[in-house]
């Protein structure tokens, strides 16, 4: 939990690009109607929370929101899932095998500032 809390302290860098994507590319997307939402290294979940899901369609089905670190999805249950749509998940990208839950299940996949830290993008 206190890897949770730091990571919130101290990585503005992660709130400032969001906040550059949503004013520059995320006000105009066009997100389709009852729709399922991943969120890729969502790290503690307060800009899945408090920056993704109020950009979503009031429809949505579905926010998911994935991390390799078991402390930051716990951290995310507790604070940042008090939304019946929204929902983290403990994942490492970088597996060969995807649980089958997640797979062909949704319709927008996001990632801010994550995605580097993957091994092998395929």
């Amino acid at each position: 939990m206190n890897q949770a809390v730091r990571f919130i302290r101290f990585n503005l860098q992660s709130q400032r690009e969001f906040l550059y994507m949503k004013r520059r590319y995320l006000k105009d997307f066009n997100f389709k109607e009852n729709c399922q939402v991943l969120d890729v290294g969502c790290g503690p979940g307060d800009i899945t929370r408090h920056g993704l899901l109020p950009l979503l369609p009031k429809s949505t089905k579905k926010l998911m929101g994935v991390d390799i670190s078991s402390d930051m999805i716990d951290f995310a249950k507790q604070f940042h899932q008090d939304d019946d749509r929204i929902s983290f998940e403990r994942l490492d990208i970088g597996t060969s095998s995807i649980p089958s839950h997640l797979l062909q299940s949704f319709d927008h996949v996001f990632s801010f500032y994550c995605l580097h830290f993957a091994p092998d993008l395929r």
